[in-house]
This record gives C-alpha cells, structure tokens and sequence, in this order.
C-alpha cells in the first residue's frame, strides 16, 4: 500500500515556511564584528572583557537565528517546527488546534498550536516574521485540508 501524499494540482502542495527576519541575523552580526572591533582597539582590560562577552552573545545570537531560519514550515505531511538542536515533524492529525491569541502582558499577538499529546507550541511575531494572526490562518487552512 502506497502512503504517500499525493499532490497533483494540490495548491497546498508547495511547503510555507515562517522564521526570524533575516535583518535580525544581520544585525546580529554586526554588533558581534564591532565588538570586535572594539575588543581589538580598546587597551582598558574591563572594556576588554565586555567586548569579549558582547562579541560571543552577538554570535551566538547570530547563528541559532540563522539555523532557524525556518521556524516553522507548513508541508503536506505535517507541522515542522524548527529548533536550535533540530526539527520535530508534527503530522496534521495529531494537532488539536491553530489559534492566534493575545498573549503577555502587553497582549501582543501569538500562535499557539495545541498538539494531542497536550503539548502546546507558542509563537511569537518574531520567531514567525509575520502577524500570527496570518500565519494561523494560513496554517488552518492546511490542517482543515489535511486531517
């Protein structure tokens, strides 16, 4: 029996992927270069030091934003959530729910996903790189289509 997904003339069947904005990589980076810059220039030890710490978060900044580049993609298979240390598929069937909800105490816009193993994946604008609200449209469509 053939349990792949067919998707001949499917417009679902192209994967849509959400992740950090690539400036935030960016930005990143060039903090860590001019605290380079600064830890190579300065004489003082202590503005040493600081430039020293500043140049290794920048970077470690940098590079988990920049392996996380797709946070979050939507395939015909499943829900794939990217993480620093990996990626776990989650199949359309085994989500509960998509929802954009108000979060925080600012209330600022996130998307939670409630999987059937009662774990609960949140988003925020920043890790999707787009209001939530559109993304869990966007990401009910394609469960609606696919469980």
């Amino acid at each position: 029996m053939d349990n792949s997904v067919s998707t001949a003339g499917d417009p679902l069947a192209v994967p849509h992927s959400w992740g950090p904005a690539p400036l935030l990589s960016w930005i990143s980076g060039a903090l860590g270069a001019a605290a380079l810059v600064w830890f190579v220039f300065d004489r003082d030890s202590e503005n040493r030091l600081v430039a020293a710490a500043l140049v290794v978060v920048a970077g470690l900044v940098a590079a988990s934003l920049a392996v996380v580049r797709r946070r979050v993609t939507a395939t015909p298979v499943g829900l794939r959530v990217r993480e620093v240390f990996g990626s776990r598929t989650i199949p359309w069937s085994g989500i509960r729910s998509i929802s954009a909800t108000a979060g925080g105490r600012l209330g600022n816009p996130r998307l939670e996903v409630d999987l059937d193993d009662d774990a609960l994946l949140i988003f925020s604008r920043l890790e999707l790189g787009e209001d939530p609200e559109a993304v869990a449209r966007v990401l009910q469509h394609w469960w609606a289509a696919r469980r």
